[in-house]
This record gives C-alpha cells, structure tokens and sequence, in this order.
C-alpha cells in the first residue's frame, strides 16, 4: 500500500502533475494542495512549511489530503483552508491551482542528515525563517491533558522508540543525553 501511495505522488508530481508549486510565482488568490497521506510527525514537521507559504502570500488557500486518521493534527491549523481524504479523487484535482506531494519525500531525500522540517520546505523551494512546528489544540483537548498529565514538579519525557524509517530516528547517544537532564 506505501509503496503504491509513494508512486502516486510521484507521479503528481513528475509526470501527470499539469500544476507544480512554484515558489518563484505569486500564489495569492490562489488554491495550493500539498499532499501527504500520513504519518502524525510527518504531518507535524510539514507545519513550518504551510505556516511560511501563507507569510508569502497570505491570501492563498492551502488544503491538505491526507488520511481521515491524520487530519485532526491540521483541523485547527489556522493556515490551512480544508483537509481532503487521501487519496483524493482525480475530479477535485482540477479546482486547484499548484499541487505537491510529499509521499517518499523524506525517504527519497538525498541528504539523510537533513531535518524533515527542512526537506519538505526545500522540496518546493521555500526557504524558512522559522523552524517551529506547531499543534493547534482545542480547550477540550488542552483541558484533557492537564487532567491527565497533571503537574507534578517532575520533567517528562516522550520517546517514539521505534519508526518506520531511519530518517525519523534520534541516535541513541541523544537520547542518553536528553535523558542525563531529567
């Protein structure tokens, strides 16, 4: 299934797609739809990317397909106009004026060093000026959270231990490092 997903986008993007991004051109006024089916830290570190597209031409649209499973990192994304489940249906491809995909864009990626955040931004050619990724939570959801995880004078944290992809993975001597300062 990844496999046939990654040549679906790639060939948005090389062969079929009539209407690449192009960074060089005025996108205001404009529908953009990136594309990426999933993965919820991908989808994460494409934010800095959709936040800088819209500092450049703040009266664009910018949609986002992805799987139904994804869309709620995005749903309250102010920079993002409507999300679309992946994968989209040829029809609705002709409302927009530029579409990318970024399946395989970090497996396909010729630097391994190079950050997710980076690589998508480079991908079509944006050059950020902030690298923070963000999440934009409901006050039900921050609400719930401050149930769950109360303060309690401790520092936590997260580890994703394993990923799909090396790309995604800290080295192991960072993760000691990180977990020496709690």
């Amino acid at each position: 299934l990844f496999t046939m997903e990654a040549e679906l986008c790639k060939g948005i993007n090389k062969w079929i797609n009539p209407k690449p991004f192009d960074a060089s051109k005025d996108w205001n006024g404009k529908k953009i739809l990136l594309i990426r089916p999933g993965g919820y830290g991908d989808i994460i570190f494409m934010t800095p990317t959709i936040r800088r597209i819209k500092e450049l031409w703040k009266d664009c649209k910018i949609e986002i397909s992805c799987r139904p499973a994804f869309m709620q990192i995005l749903e309250n994304n102010p920079h993002v106009s409507a999300l679309h489940e992946y994968p989209i249906k040829i029809k609705k491809l002709e409302s927009f004026d530029a579409i990318h995909c970024f399946e395989s864009a970090l497996e396909d990626s010729k630097s391994k060093n190079r950050h997710a955040v980076d690589t998508f931004a480079e991908e079509i050619g944006i050059v950020l000026t902030d690298k923070k990724t963000e999440l934009f939570l409901t006050e039900e959801e921050i609400k719930w959270a401050k149930m769950e995880f109360p303060k309690v004078g401790k520092k936590r944290l997260a580890y994703q231990s394993h990923c799909s992809s090396k790309i995604r993975q800290f080295p192991i001597n960072i993760i000691e490092g990180a977990l020496t300062l709690l």
